[in-house]
């Protein structure tokens, strides 16, 4: 943008000193930490919530977020959420000139245990007599026998304060170990078609953590 004076005597003014004028039509854009005790956005007892906001234009006026569907509040400082269980914090920002950003967010769980599980096997594929013979996208078929195995995964170092992992088949086999590597041997039953397999792993306080899988069996 140009714009320049003159006055009565005809001198002109500024004409050499063009405005330079930024429309700002973008959005910002805001992003996020997690912090806490845990992995895979699996955080024990505690995560606290970072949200950074950014704008190459006219600058961030506010950030704003909501836990669980509840009330839109201004982002002022970082912020803790500690209710065991699975959440979805929603955010976004607004620039100076009342740009908005899509709303985003990030789902994460509190756990009440100090470690996450992992069911190692059976993972996707097919199991003849305990070996996998190849890989599937989702999909479990056991053929013959198998052993269940899982491994429990602390998010801090030391003590797990792992009581026992319990394996539960279907409706009638259950079996629980108390010992690492934890695991459950299925042979001489029969078991035949879809069925699921939870493996859960408990604390000397009761508190638990489980994984379910479908799995289709063959085994006479």
């Amino acid at each position: 943008m140009w714009a320049f004076a003159v006055d009565n005597a005809g001198n002109i003014y500024g004409f050499d000193e063009p405005w330079v004028v930024q429309i700002d039509t973008a959005p910002p854009t805001t992003g996020y930490r997690l912090e806490g005790e845990g992995s895979k956005n699996v955080y024990y007892r505690s995560v606290t919530v970072y949200l950074m906001g950014s704008d190459t234009g006219s600058g961030v006026k506010l950030t704003r977020y909501q836990v669980d569907g509840g009330l839109w509040m201004d982002y002022t400082e970082p912020f803790s959420v500690d209710e065991v269980g699975t959440h979805t914090v929603s955010f976004y920002s607004v620039d100076n000139l009342g740009n908005q950003e899509d709303t985003r967010s990030v789902t994460f769980t509190v756990s009440p245990v100090n470690f996450d599980l992992e069911v190692t096997k059976p993972t996707p594929g097919v199991y003849v007599n305990d070996v996998k013979m190849i890989t599937l996208g989702k999909t479990i078929v056991v053929i013959g026998s198998i052993t269940l195995q899982a491994e429990v995964v602390p998010f801090t170092a030391g003590d797990t304060n792992v009581a026992y992992v319990e394996f539960v088949v279907g409706e009638n086999l259950r079996f629980n170990d108390t010992v690492e590597p934890f695991e459950y041997e299925i042979t001489d039953v029969r078991l035949v078609g879809p069925s699921e397999v939870t493996v859960t792993a408990y604390d000397s306080e009761g508190n638990s953590v489980s994984q379910t899988q479908k799995v289709f069996f063959l085994i006479f």
